[in-house]
């Protein structure tokens, strides 16, 4: 049965998770029955296929937020999960990040506060240890030091990828270290939520898959949706 038992957190926490959802950011934003359908579409859309005999390897999530997706994968036998997200102060608000946190501590799912860019350059995680890298909604935050526009409450038209030589080497070690961390036929799925200048950040992603090699883009809307396998 997929969902948690509320009846197995402690009272203090349940008036917490309440108090927390009386955000009226959160109130708009937090709807957990839909978010674990969503995710539950997402993850048979893109990765039902996935060899089950990688389910002993990591899948991570860049930006979990709550945790359903991680949740999911462990609905689906892919148990060994972990979040990357971003430091306290650097996501949607502190209700956003203390409700993400402890949805997360519930659902026994680790997360790393650290930020996607430390965190590149800083695992410690072992080469081929890693079946799923996803990140849905989250590869703008991610990599906010080079969006201009507000990136938690904007939209494709105010947001903007600022292409500089900076974000390119950025890209490069996040792609060389995704694949290094993937098995073989492991995806990396990156799913963004679009620019107004999405076209050049689609190019970035695909020259440096060529580039990098090893890698092949085996969907793509040619736009924010690029599902990537590891050769």
């Amino acid at each position: 049965m997929l969902g948690l038992n509320f009846d197995n957190i402690d009272k203090q926490t349940s008036r917490k998770i309440a108090k927390l959802k009386d955000d009226p950011y959160l109130n708009k934003k937090y709807n957990r029955d839909l978010r674990i359908q969503q995710k539950m579409k997402y993850f048979n859309n893109h990765f039902i296929n996935i060899d089950k005999g990688l389910n002993k390897k990591k899948v991570i999530d860049i930006g979990p937020a709550f945790g359903e997706f991680l949740e999911v994968c462990k609905f689906h036998n892919f148990g060994n999960v972990l979040g990357i997200d971003a430091k306290s102060g650097d996501c949607m608000g502190n209700p956003y990040y203390e409700l993400s946190e402890i949805m997360c501590k519930v659902q026994n799912i680790p997360v790393e506060y650290c930020g996607l860019l430390w965190w590149i350059h800083n695992n410690k995680l072992k080469n081929d240890s890693v079946c799923i890298i996803n990140s849905q909604g989250s590869i703008e935050q991610a990599f906010t030091k080079y969006i201009n526009g507000d990136n938690h409450r904007g939209g494709q038209s105010v947001l903007k990828w600022i292409m500089n030589d900076e974000l390119k080497y950025e890209f490069i070690k996040f792609i060389e270290e995704c694949k290094r961390l993937l098995c073989s036929k492991g995806v990396l799925m990156i799913y963004g939520n679009g620019t107004s200048n999405v076209s050049k950040y689609n190019n970035l992603i695909v020259n440096l898959i060529e580039d990098i090699g090893g890698m092949k883009i085996k969907y793509t809307d040619c736009k924010r949706l690029h599902r990537i396998v590891k050769l």
